[in-house]
């Protein structure tokens, strides 16, 4: 991939970017709506974490975590026992991870 050229990405498909993610769209797919080659959208992901592209990705996605998360622990706290597990487990994740 070419380094030297980054894309420029209008705040229009930076939004799009995001919004799909949050639909939990596949980066092939938000690629080709936004007019990017799907390799270079995926090295993109993968290699430049300080990319508008990576941040904008990232931002939909945890949103979409988040509000799952919100869902299941409301749920969890009602007593519901598939919740309860999964709560569990999120919160093990969370433990675990270091920052």
């Amino acid at each position: 991939m070419d380094a030297s050229n980054p894309i420029q990405l209008s705040t229009e498909q930076l939004e799009i970017i995001e919004d799909m993610a949050s639909c939990l769209m596949s980066p092939a797919e938000i690629a080709i709506t936004v007019s990017i080659e799907p390799k270079r959208f995926k090295h993109i992901l993968e290699y430049d974490k300080q990319s508008p592209l990576y941040l904008a990705f990232q931002k939909g996605r945890i949103k979409t975590k988040w509000e799952i998360h919100r869902m299941v622990v409301k749920l969890a706290q009602k007593g519901s026992p598939q919740a309860e597990l999964l709560a569990e487990k999120y919160l093990k994740e969370q433990n675990s991870e270091s920052l």
